[in-house]
């Protein structure tokens, strides 16, 4: 797994709109997750991650927002949903009875006055950040990106770049 700053201008339009308090967000890490056939998905960091960015932002007095991607597994309300995205805000006011194990999301949460249950596979998390700072991660799960994280650079003339003439020592 690869983390790097993840630049403002490069996020998704709801992620970039996300931060309604109008200060920017410029701060996300970008986590490729690797191929599947490298790291076994029980293996995944993606709920630790998202559970202590999470207690962070708590112990900081910030406001934790949750991008989600929907999809077939996800339930969440669907009047709410853009571009295939939703956005939530998982601080202890705005949710009830907050579960986050290692492979679902799971709370209730008031939409126009009515309750309703919220389930989040964590194949469907794209980010988790602070709403006042910007500070958080984004998850990419994207064909592309995981292939370019795992396969070896080539550059222009399609050979492979030079091998590092390090060695590991043991």
């Amino acid at each position: 797994m690869r983390v790097r700053r993840f630049p403002r201008r490069s996020l998704p339009p709801s992620v970039a709109c996300a931060s309604d308090s109008g200060k920017r967000v410029e701060n996300l890490l970008l986590v490729e997750a690797m191929n599947s056939s490298v790291f076994h998905p029980e293996a995944s960091a993606k709920p630790y991650l998202v559970r202590a960015l999470c207690e962070w932002c708590t112990e900081k007095e910030l406001t934790p927002y949750l991008v989600v991607r929907v999809d077939d597994e996800t339930r969440v309300p669907m009047e709410y949903v853009a571009n295939n995205e939703i956005v939530f805000n998982l601080s202890g006011r705005t949710t009830h009875n907050l579960v986050i194990n290692n492979e679902w999301i799971m709370f209730s949460a008031r939409f126009d006055g009515i309750s309703q249950e919220i389930a989040i596979p964590f194949s469907a998390v794209a980010a988790i950040f602070a709403k006042e700072n910007g500070y958080g991660l984004f998850f990419s799960t994207d064909q592309e990106t995981i292939e370019k994280a795992v396969l070896p650079q080539q550059s222009s003339s399609g050979k492979e770049q030079k091998k590092s003439h390090l060695k590991l020592v043991k």
